[in-house]
């Protein structure tokens, strides 16, 4: 085993061995970040549509108001309405496209390949594969980064949208039991 300073290094097959190593991880996560981006989405569309249905349930109470109908009852009916409106908002944030950083595509590393093999001197191979491994992990590890960054965001947004909705829905629940205990 080696022992940090013990004047051994790492043999280029060891360091190209471990750049493969960290590539294939953020390859992988880059396929997780990829499904939990989806997930996220999956949900903002679920919060959009109950909220529409709700917004469907508002129209019912609204298409009954006549004269007798209080302000209290209006304001009640204002405030679902507009929570439930912010709650589709932010579920919109949530699906809103995003700029996030690629990880090289083939076309890229088609180049970078020609580059080593056959612009190389025979003696540079070796390190400019190494070299080419580096590069592609750093830049996997940026898109990475950014569409984590951009996930947290998403996150938030969604948070928002479903006590936004959970309100609304108590909101709502409260109204129906005053409309219905209300004597006209």
């Amino acid at each position: 085993m080696r022992e940090a300073g013990d004047g051994i290094a790492p043999k280029p097959t060891d360091e190209l061995r471990f750049a493969q190593e960290v590539l294939t991880e953020h390859r992988y996560e880059y396929e997780r970040l990829l499904e939990a981006w989806r997930d996220l989405e999956s949900k903002a569309q679920g919060v959009a549509t109950v909220s529409g249905v709700f917004i469907g349930v508002l129209y019912a109470f609204v298409r009954d108001f006549d004269d007798c109908t209080t302000t209290l009852e209006k304001v009640g009916v204002s405030v679902v309405l507009l929570t439930l409106v912010t709650a589709i908002l932010a579920s919109l944030k949530v699906l809103s496209v995003r700029t996030v950083i690629k990880p090289p595509t083939g076309g890229i590393l088609d180049r970078w390949i020609s580059n080593v093999l056959y612009d190389a001197p025979m003696e540079e191979v070796s390190e400019r594969e190494l070299l080419l491994h580096h590069d592609r992990n750093r830049m996997w590890k940026a898109a990475n980064e950014k569409i984590a960054a951009e996930h947290d965001s998403k996150k938030k947004w969604l948070r928002f949208s479903h006590w936004t909705l959970v309100i609304a829905a108590v909101l709502l629940a409260g109204l129906t039991i005053v409309l219905m205990w209300t004597t006209r």
